[in-house]
């Protein structure tokens, strides 16, 4: 029995190494494109675009390496059913639930040591990535402002840009949202610039928007609705005022996605006391820590029977895992939606493709059993 479970340890090997390649590959090729535009489009220096690419390597192959347990497993228990060797195994007394045995026990043991991964090295990836991109665009704003987006990240402002050129913009709308008894203001240019004195080398960090042409409404508050309108030929908007550049862009609190399972399950317990609306959000994301790992093991439930079944390796088991991973995928993100919106128990909602492709599996090795049964009576015959 040693003897199979090696061998069949040593045929893993290869197909995992080259799915989980694979996959990740795909995964950077939109990662690797946004990186080369801050390189080549904004200036931002070699190094700091590598530090990004580093970063955003944890939270790609939290997602590869059970898409690269389900191609190793579909493909090596398919080609072992096509060239007979399961036959010959079983014929040597040994059943493929004993086979399934210890890898299945290999699957368990890599998901305990991928919800180390989820909870340690992937938040400690997704903050560092964080904070890298807020340094980049301290020193280049013009980072922060994509064409055709609405962006929010400035405290108290929503700025959409049309076109882009370097520091130049067109078409330029901001939204100015109301604090306290200011009014809520809307100016929109059909020009402006952006200037950054920390890009410049200053020691004084000023973020200013300069534009020119445009008009601004402005509605009043306190119970009348004062609206006024006026066009200007040019216009300073400083986007981190004095009294909020501590706080410029996002601030200092971490996001769900980066911090580890005890301070996000600290969060919950915070939230949950004040009842606050967000609950449901944060708890998909902290069982989706633990639901993910464990994919590695429901894949390998489905991928043993599945590739005993289709007795056919390499291309063909290739491609079936690749619609499995797609089904995954979208019930992992259907589950998402639903869990994060209170639709369904977030528990249920993220642990959801664990149970199809768990429940899946179970039903092959039936199958396959029923059908063995079925063969070893005829043989007797």
């Amino acid at each position: 029995m040693r003897v199979f479970t090696n061998y069949i340890f040593r045929e893993l090997l290869p197909p995992f190494v080259l799915g989980v390649s694979v996959f990740t590959f795909l995964f950077l090729i939109d990662k690797v494109y946004d990186l080369l535009s801050l390189k080549v489009g904004e200036g931002v220096p070699l190094a700091q675009t590598l530090k990004l690419f580093v970063y955003i390597q944890p939270a790609i192959l939290a997602i590869t390496i059970p898409m690269g347990v389900l191609v190793a497993v579909l493909v090596v228990f398919a080609r072992l059913s096509a060239e007979n060797e399961i036959v010959a195994i079983r014929a040597s007394g040994i059943s493929l639930l004993q086979l399934s045995r210890p890898v299945l026990l290999l699957g368990l043991l890599a998901s305990m040591l991928m919800v180390v991964f989820m909870d340690q090295t992937l938040p400690w990836g997704n903050h560092s990535y964080v904070l890298q991109y807020r340094k980049i665009i301290e020193e280049r704003l013009s980072v922060a402002l994509q064409e055709r987006t609405f962006v929010s990240s400035f405290k108290n402002r929503v700025i959409y840009v049309g076109g882009k050129r370097g520091p130049v913009l067109t078409d330029v709308l901001v939204y100015l949202r109301r604090v306290g008894g200011d009014p809520t203001r809307t100016i929109v240019a059909p020009r402006g610039r952006l200037i950054s004195d920390m890009a410049k080398g200053s020691g004084d960090y000023r973020a200013c928007l300069e534009l020119e042409d445009g008009v601004i409404s402005t509605v009043g508050t306190e119970g009348v609705h004062k609206y006024m309108y006026g066009d200007f030929e040019k216009m300073l908007l400083d986007l981190a005022p004095e009294e909020e550049r501590e706080m410029f862009l996002w601030g200092e609190e971490k996001g769900p996605r980066e911090m580890d399972l005890v301070e996000l399950w600290s969060d919950i317990s915070e939230r949950r006391v004040k009842h606050d609306p967000s609950l449901d959000y944060y708890l998909v994301e902290w069982h989706k820590r633990i639901s993910i790992p464990f994919a590695c093991l429901a894949c390998m439930m489905i991928g043993i029977p599945l590739g005993v079944k289709t007795r056919r390796g390499g291309v063909v088991g290739f491609g079936l895992s690749c619609l499995l991973v797609l089904l995954y995928n979208i019930l992992l993100i259907l589950g998402e939606n639903l869990g994060g919106r209170g639709m369904l128990s977030p528990p249920l909602a993220v642990w959801l493709p664990n149970i199809v492709l768990g429940v899946a599996g179970l039903f092959f090795y039936y199958l396959l059993a029923v059908e063995h049964r079925g063969l070893v009576r005829r043989s007797k015959r």
